[in-house]
C-alpha cells in the first residue's frame, strides 16, 4: 500500500498531463479503501489535491476535476477536520467563479468576505462595462466590411459614368478627356445641385459621386466611432489592460464567471464540513454554522439550475453532520433552504436534491435520538416538502418524497 500511495503522490507532483485526473480518482479509492493506513498522510494528500485546483489556466475542466475529488477525499476521513485548511480556497471560488448574486450572498456572511466582495462588485462592474464596450467595437466590424463593398461598388459605378461622359463628350463634340476634366470637376462640386448641370450623363456621374462621397462619410464615422470606443475602453480599463498595443482585445480573463467551477466548490465546502466524529467537530461547527447557512439559504436562489442542486446537495450534507449541541436555528435555515429548492418549478433535479437531502436527515433523526429531538421545531417545515413533492412530475423525486414521509412518521412517534 506505501508503494501504491507513493508512485500516485509522485504522479501528482509535476505539471499537467491529459489523464492526471485518474491519479486523483485513484487517490481517493485508495483513501477509502485503506482508511486506517492512509489516515496520517491525508493532510498532506489535501495539501497535493489543493494545489491540483489551481490548474484551470492549463485545463479548466481539470481543475474542476480537481475540486470534486477534494470534496470526496475529505469525505473519506471523517475523523480529520480540515474545513479551516480548505475554506480559503473554497471561498475564493465562489468569489472568483460565482455570479455577483452568489457573491453578494457571500458578503452576507462575514465582515471580512464583505471587504473582498466590495472589491469584487467593483472589479465587476469594470469588467461589465468593458464588455459592454468590446462588444459595441467588435459589432462595428460587419458594418465596417460592408461600408467597404458599398464603397468599392460606387467607385465602380461613379468610374463607369466618367467613362460614359468622357465617351459621349468625345464622339458629339470631339472633347478630349481634358476638355472634359473642368466639367466633371464642377459636377462633383455640385452634386447636390443637379439643376445647374447639363446632360443626362453629367447628371448622372453627380449622382453616382454623391452617393460615394455619402458612403465615404459614413465610413468615416464609423472610424471615428470606433476611435472613440477605444479611447472609453483603455478608460475604463485604467491601463488599458484588455487590449494589445495593435488595439486588440486581448483573451478574456480566467475569472469570468464559472457556474461549474462555482457548484463544485459549494458541494466540496459541504463535504469540509466536519462529521461529529472529529475531534474538533463541536468548535469548528459552531463558528461555521452561521457562515454556511446564511451563504446557502442566500444564494438558493442562484440563477444556474445546477448550482442550486449544488447548494440543496451541500445542505443535506451539512444536515446529516450537524452536532446537536450547535442549535437548532442552523437545521431551521437548512430546511428553509430546502423548501426554496424543493419549489423549483423548472428544473426537477433541484427538487430531487432537495428531497434527497432531507431524507438523508430524516434516516439519520430516526437513528439518533438526539438529532430527532433537535428536528422537532422544523417538522411543520419538513411536511410541507413532503407534501408538496408526493405527486413531482419526476418519479424519482415523488419515491424519494414517499419515503421521506415514512421516516418523518418514524420521528413524529418516538
Amino acid at each position: 500500500m506505501h508503494d501504491i500511495e507513493t508512485s500516485l503522490m509522485s504522479s501528482l507532483t509535476g505539471r499537467f498531463w491529459a489523464g492526471k485526473d485518474a491519479v486523483l480518482k485513484a487517490t481517493v479509492a485508495l483513501a477509502k479503501l485503506s482508511p486506517i493506513q492512509m489516515l496520517s498522510k491525508i493532510p498532506k494528500v489535501i495539501e497535493r489535491f489543493m494545489r491540483e485546483c489551481g490548474r484551470e489556466q492549463e485545463s479548466i475542466v481539470y481543475a474542476r476535476e480537481s475540486v470534486t475529488q477534494l470534496g470526496l477525499l475529505l469525505e473519506s476521513a471523517p475523523t480529520i477536520d480540515s474545513y479551516a485548511i480548505v475554506e480559503p480556497l473554497l471561498m475564493n471560488i465562489i468569489i472568483t467563479k460565482g455570479t455577483m448574486a452568489a457573491v453578494a450572498a457571500l458578503a452576507a456572511t462575514n465582515a471580512a468576505a464583505a471587504a473582498t466582495v466590495a472589491a469584487m462588485l467593483a472589479a465587476s462592474h469594470t469588467q461589465k462595462k468593458i464588455a459592454e464596450l468590446s462588444q459595441q467595437i467588435d459589432a462595428l466590424a460587419p458594418l465596417k466590411s460592408a461600408q467597404d463593398k458599398a464603397m468599392q461598388l460606387l467607385e465602380n459605378s461613379t468610374t463607369a459614368c466618367r467613362k460614359t461622359y468622357v465617351t459621349t463628350m468625345y464622339d458629339s463634340v470631339e472633347w478630349t478627356p481634358e476638355d472634359c476634366a473642368p466639367v466633371l470637376k464642377n459636377a462633383e462640386e455640385n452634386f447636390n445641385k443637379p439643376e445647374t448641370l447639363k446632360g443626362k450623363h453629367l447628371k448622372a456621374y453627380a449622382a453616382k459621386y454623391g452617393d460615394l462621397q455619402d458612403a465615404k462619410r459614413k465610413r468615416a464615422e464609423l472610424d471615428e466611432t470606433e476611435t472613440e470606443l477605444q479611447l472609453k475602453l483603455k478608460e475604463v480599463a485604467g491601463t488599458g489592460g484588455e487590449t494589445n498595443p495593435d488595439g486588440s482585445r486581448k483573451q478574456k480573463s480566467k475569472t469570468e464567471a464559472d457556474p461549474a467551477m462555482h457548484a463544485r466548490a459549494v458541494e466540496c465546502l459541504g463535504s469540509a464540513f466536519p462529521y461529529p466524529d472529529s475531534s474538533t467537530a463541536v468548535a469548528t461547527q459552531t463558528e461555521v454554522v452561521p457562515v454556511i447557512t446564511k451563504l446557502l439559504t442566500a444564494s438558493i436562489q442562484a440563477s444556474v439550475w445546477r448550482v442550486r442542486v449544488a447548494i440543496a446537495t451541500t445542505a443535506g450534507k451539512v444536515l446529516v453532520k450537524i452536532v446537536p449541541s450547535v442549535g437548532e436555528g442552523g437545521i431551521q435555515e437548512l430546511v428553509r433552504c430546502l423548501r426554496v429548492a424543493a419549489d423549483d418549478i423548472k428544473f426537477h433535479q433541484v427538487r430531487r436534491s432537495s428531497i434527497i437531502s432531507l431524507l438523508n436527515f430524516l434516516n439519520r433523526a430516526g437513528k439518533d435520538a438526539a438529532v430527532a429531538k433537535m428536528c422537532v421545531p422544523s417538522v411543520p417545515a419538513m411536511k410541507g416538502i413532503i407534501r408538496l413533492l408526493r405527486d413531482d412530475g419526476d418519479p424519482m423525486t415523488a419515491q424519494k418524497a414517499g419515503e421521506a414521509a415514512l421516516a418523518l412518521e418514524k420521528i413524529d412517534t418516538a
